[in-house]
């Protein structure tokens, strides 16, 4: 693999993370102001937790 497709390859890794992000931060920003709950793996154990402490 050249230099240059590693390098391609990284930025869209990253603007594929990025996405990702942002997605799940809309998504507790709309469950937030519905003032719900989501549940997240926080150290191996799912847990429920209020969508609002997430966002802070």
């Amino acid at each position: 693999m050249k230099e240059h497709e590693k390098s391609e390859g990284r930025i869209l890794n990253e603007k594929i993370l990025e996405g990702i992000r942002k997605a799940v931060r809309q998504l507790y920003e709309r469950v937030a102001a519905r003032d719900g709950d989501v549940v997240i793996s926080r150290d191996g154990k799912v847990v429920t937790v209020k969508a609002k402490d997430l966002i802070k």
